[in-house]
């Protein structure tokens, strides 16, 4: 069994090569009870000389590893013997084939060979083979999980390593270099050479291979050392993945690996991962089971094939194969689902309001409580958490109490204006808005909604000096145009005699009233009695006119003060009568 879940995708591309000569191979063996997996199968074959060694590889490479008793056992080392003896065998059935494979120009057998790297995953380790410049990389997540970070698996059979060096030189072969890259010699029969190769027969020496290891090139035969000068026998290892840590495995040609490094092909896997659970997670929001898929292999492919293009360089084959490693249990798929709905049900921080307590009780003085005023409710139809901020929404809400502000209810007269204006127009009832009566009997005409403009003479009857009174500046407080309160539009009213009260007998208690001295001049003459009289009317009418147009203007303020005010009104009209 594997021990962990598994996401496979694959690509390959020709690139600027006249034929294609890669392959990669991908395949798994169920368990008897099709319960679990036996193994997993991962190859990358990158040929050479043409693709019969590639093909042929990808063909019988599997069976030849799992045909090995070792290959089942519960060793590590067993395991890897199995898959050693594996490749050697896939090198040697190349004998029987390569006389069926095409041969080279100057009629010479094929030199068709491949590079080999595969991977099984059984029993949560990976169990590694390796020949030639392919690689495999495992990507880890980093210990703040934010970025993975590649590490390299296997290691370059390149004839320029030291040890790869030493190993063609004990077998008799050679190393030149051509054009800055070397390579292992060919020692190719001279051209022109018919028959069997011979100890007497005469070679030519061509640098050809860039690669040390690999599985075909039977041309690097020595017949005197009786070994192969590119050698089939594999590097193998054995990885434990840790799928906490462990996220993917990249297998790629070198079409990858010379335009990409390790690092880079890993973030492009991670970012191909983070698209696929973002658009996963769309589609299950919506409703829909289509979403689109990032292929991890295919944009490392375009990748190469993009820097090898800046390069101005013909690009070679690229093949990739990327692994994402998954915990055992329930798919991918299944855990974003599970992680999303947990997140959905994770209970808010519970925020309690806090306990009311009892009022204190008031001072004397203070206000009480039924005279504070509350904030205005909101109207029940209306969503209470509509117009709140969305982390504010379900939190308790708080009533602030504003106290009202309250005047005094007697309050003097150079103080009542003000104390009447704070009060809103709006909240005084109905029977204060309407004016206060005319003493006239004519009905009052609509007050005006309109700006009040100042009482000019113009606006009023004229009165002759003579018809008025004479009254000394010690006994009445001359009143300047400043101190006058505004008057609205409403035109006055023709004095009349109807309009005046019988006069009171009550004596004059006010400090404006005339001394007995003017008062006992007023009334010598009967005729200038009559006269003051009816001037006296007139300007009583004006005075009652102009009082009533100014409680028009003046705010209203409670009803008590209102009284206060109507009682002095009437006051001074019976003491100005009085004075009569």
């Amino acid at each position: 069994m594997i021990g962990l879940n598994l996401r496979v995708t694959g690509h390959c591309n020709q690139g600027g090569r006249k034929y294609m000569e890669d392959a990669f191979v991908v395949a798994y063996q169920q368990t008897k009870d099709k319960a679990d997996l036996e193994y997993a199968y991962f190859g990358i074959f990158d040929g050479h000389g043409g693709r019969e060694a590639a093909l042929y590889a990808k063909e019988h490479l599997l069976d030849a590893i799992v045909k090995q008793s070792d290959f089942w056992s519960n060793n590590d080392e067993h395991v890897l013997r199995a898959i050693k003896h594996g490749f050697l065998t896939t090198h040697l059935g190349m004998w029987k084939e390569v006389g069926k494979w095409p041969k080279t120009m100057s009629g010479l057998p094929s030199t068709s060979g491949t590079t080999a790297s595969i991977g099984f995953i059984r029993r949560g380790k990976l169990f590694i083979g390796h020949v030639g410049d392919s690689r495999i990389v495992l990507g880890s997540q980093s210990m703040d999980g934010e970025n993975w970070y590649g590490q390299p698996l296997t290691h370059d059979h390149k004839p320029e390593n030291p040890r790869e060096k030493e190993r063609i030189h004990s077998v008799g072969g050679l190393v030149m270099n051509k054009s800055g890259v070397d390579r292992v010699v060919w020692n190719r029969p001279c051209v022109g050479h018919r028959g069997p190769v011979r100890r007497s027969t005469h070679f030519d020496k061509i640098p050809f291979l860039a690669v040390a290891r690999s599985l075909g090139d039977l041309w690097s035969y020595n017949y005197t050392a009786g070994k192969f000068v590119v050698s089939p026998e594999p590097d193998v290892s054995v990885v434990k993945l840790d799928t906490r840590r462990d996220r993917c495995i990249v297998m790629a040609s070198d079409g990858l690996w010379n335009m990409v490094d390790i690092t880079e092909a890993v973030r492009y896997v991670q970012q191909a991962e983070r698209d696929n659970e973002h658009a996963f997670l769309e589609a299950a929001q919506a409703g829909s089971q289509d979403y689109q898929v990032y292929n991890p292999s295919k944009m490392l492919v375009d990748e190469a094939l993009y820097r090898w293009g800046r390069v101005k360089t013909r690009a070679d084959n690229t093949s990739v194969v990327t692994v994402m490693l998954d915990p055992a249990g329930p798919s991918r798929n299944e855990v974003l689902l599970r992680q999303r709905f947990l997140h959905r049900l994770r209970p808010r921080e519970e925020v309690r309001a806090p306990e009311p307590q009892a009022p204190p009780s008031p001072k004397p003085g203070s206000l009480a409580p039924d005279e504070r005023e509350l904030s205005p409710p909101r109207s029940p139809s209306s969503d209470p958490e509509s117009d709140e901020p969305e982390g504010m929404r379900g939190l308790p809400r708080v009533v602030i109490l504003t106290p009202k502000r309250v005047y005094p209810s007697i309050s003097p007269p150079s103080l009542r204006g003000e104390a009447m204006q704070a009060q809103s127009q709006e909240s005084r009832p109905e029977s204060m808005l309407e004016p206060r009566p005319e003493p006239s009997s004519e009905p009052t005409p609509e007050p005006s909604l309109e700006p009040r403009p100042e009482l000019s003479s113009e606006s009023g009857p004229e009165i002759s000096s003579e018809s008025r009174p004479e009254i000394s500046s010690e006994s009445r407080p001359e009143t300047s145009s400043e101190s006058k309160p505004e008057t609205s539009s409403l035109s006055r009213p023709e004095p009349s005699s109807e309009s005046v009260p019988e006069p009171s007998q009550e004596p004059c208690a006010e400090p404006e009233c005339k001394p007995p001295e003017q008062r006992k001049e007023a009334c010598d003459s009967e005729e200038d009695k009559n006269a003051k009289a009816g001037s006296h009317k007139r300007r009583l009418s004006l005075d009652n006119a102009e009082s009533g147009e100014v409680a028009q203007k003046r705010p209203h303020g409670d009803s008590e003060n209102e009284a206060n005010g109507a009682a002095a009104d009437n006051l001074k009209v019976r003491t100005r009568k009085t004075r009569l």
